[in-house]
């Protein structure tokens, strides 16, 4: 409940932030303004615990402010600093449909796809589950929460524990409601369409021409990760 008005204050400081800027200075001075309040109400959030992480403010394609604030191991207090690479956690999936849809431009698959037709081992409501439903968590797919029981659950896992799912939560299409799972199952339809394995083909088809030479899928090969 506190992180609505917390968002209302700091969006409004912003706007007095922006106004005040642009009604007193020259536009070389404005920049220099707005990278200094920045600051102090990144400061303040960061000391009043609103705010750990890294940021970046850019306008005009210009950077006008980044800094790194707080931990990057509460633990033992290791600090974060402007290269610290973050786990991006549900912010990956826009990812995962990229990659989907890197494949049906190459003609290698539909989004009108049934997952029976990768996965013929579900039920029969495979049948009406298609690609689009999973890329738009339309599948009536469960939402898959870890158990205890394992402390690293691969995407095998996941599919077993998926295969165990009898019916859907509704009708394919019906309604919305977030599915981790079903993201689960498409990178895995990645791999077999692509006939790579899915750290791979992000590496080769997207982060690499991106030049995104920091970013990587963090696989069972457990890969080293610097700082």
């Amino acid at each position: 409940m506190i992180l609505i008005p917390i968002r209302k204050i700091i969006a409004a400081l912003l706007s007095i932030l922006a106004i005040s800027v642009l009604l007193t200075c020259s536009p070389s001075e404005q920049q220099s303004k707005k990278s200094d309040e920045l600051k102090k109400l990144m400061t303040f959030c960061y000391e009043n615990g609103i705010f750990n992480g890294t940021i970046l403010i850019a306008e005009n394609g210009e950077t006008i402010y980044k800094d790194a604030l707080g931990y990057a191991d509460f633990d033992t207090k290791r600090k974060l600093n402007l290269d610290s690479p973050f786990c991006l956690a549900s912010v990956s999936k826009p990812f995962t449909t990229m990659a989907v849809m890197i494949l049906k431009e190459q003609g290698k698959l539909s989004f009108d796809d049934p997952l029976s037709k990768y996965y013929p081992e579900f039920p029969a409501y495979a049948d009406n589950v298609t690609i689009k439903h999973l890329m738009t968590h339309t599948s009536g797919i469960p939402y898959f929460r870890l158990g205890r029981n394992k402390l690293v659950y691969t995407n095998e896992d996941v599919l077993d524990l998926l295969l165990q799912v009898d019916t859907l939560d509704f009708v394919p299409g019906d309604r919305y409601s977030y599915s981790n799972g079903a993201f689960v199952l498409l990178s895995m339809i990645v791999e077999k369409v692509s006939g790579m394995p899915f750290y791979l083909f992000m590496k080769e088809q997207i982060f690499d021409p991106l030049g995104m030479n920091n970013t990587l899928v963090y696989d069972k090969s457990k890969p080293q990760i610097e700082n």
